[in-house]
């Protein structure tokens, strides 16, 4: 079978976390970036099926769109 890759971009350690462990739980391999530049690192070098990405990836300010750079 073939395994499924996910990004998961967020600048929260606790929510990487927690989608680390529930998606890899359920058989996915999970790539984790906590900024604008590991994520698209990850994605130049990896094979990915999805990406989940804050959209505030580098603050938690309302105006923050930095994460929609990635998309």
């Amino acid at each position: 079978p073939v395994q499924i890759t996910i990004l998961v971009a967020d600048n929260g350690p606790e929510v990487r976390e927690f989608y680390r462990r529930v998606l890899e739980e359920r058989g996915y391999k999970v790539y984790l970036a906590d900024a604008p530049e590991s994520a698209r690192q990850t994605i130049a070098t990896r094979h990915l099926d999805l990406i989940l990405i804050d959209l505030r990836l580098t603050d938690d300010d309302p105006r923050d769109r930095s994460g929609e750079a990635l998309a």
